[in-house]
């Protein structure tokens, strides 16, 4: 069964990576509040780590969330990304906050865009959604480019908008 959250309920979604992270504040029932991309790269090794966990600390304060939103990895892939994971959670915990985490077919599934492979596709349906961001929405990527970096904050307000409504399952937390 699918719901969507109450109206006033504050959604933090990030787009986490080790050395930067998307993320996207949303209140429900669709008001985007904050969004945008953070870059750690002047600080090395466990210190880089305190510095992305102090900057999501930063946002937990300031945007006080009733739910956190974190894209779901079948694994991740450094003893960094696993660092970083415990960290949050063990951050929102403190908090009394609850973390979802959530699988991009689920995420796709939410905005209607399953059919729709490539993360240029969910950009401009989170650009339908909140037209404004359509200025920040980079052209299509060619095979040979890497990504950039600006899709970090789509995918995050893609998960916020998955967040909102609300799937009964048992195992919400990571």
């Amino acid at each position: 069964m699918t719901k969507t959250l109450g109206p006033g309920i504050r959604i933090l979604a990030l787009d986490l990576h080790p050395q930067r992270y998307g993320f996207a504040v949303l209140e429900t029932p669709a008001n985007l509040l904050d969004w945008g991309v953070r870059r750690r790269y002047r600080d090395r090794g466990s210190r880089r780590m305190s510095s992305i966990q102090k900057g999501l600390r930063l946002l937990l304060d300031m945007w006080r969330p009733s739910l956190v939103v974190i894209k779901e990895s079948s694994r991740p892939k450094t003893a960094r990304m696993r660092r970083l994971l415990a960290g949050i959670t063990r951050e929102s915990r403190q908090r009394r906050i609850p973390v979802r985490c959530l699988a991009e077919q689920s995420v796709r599934r939410a905005l209607g865009d399953e059919s729709q492979a490539t993360k240029h596709a969910m950009a401009s349906t989170v650009c339908r959604h909140f037209p404004f961001l359509a200025s920040a929405l980079p052209s299509p990527r060619r095979a040979w480019e890497s990504e950039d970096y600006r899709m970090h904050m789509f995918t995050a307000a893609a998960l916020a908008l998955a967040g909102s409504t609300q799937r009964n399952t048992a195992n919400n937390q990571p």
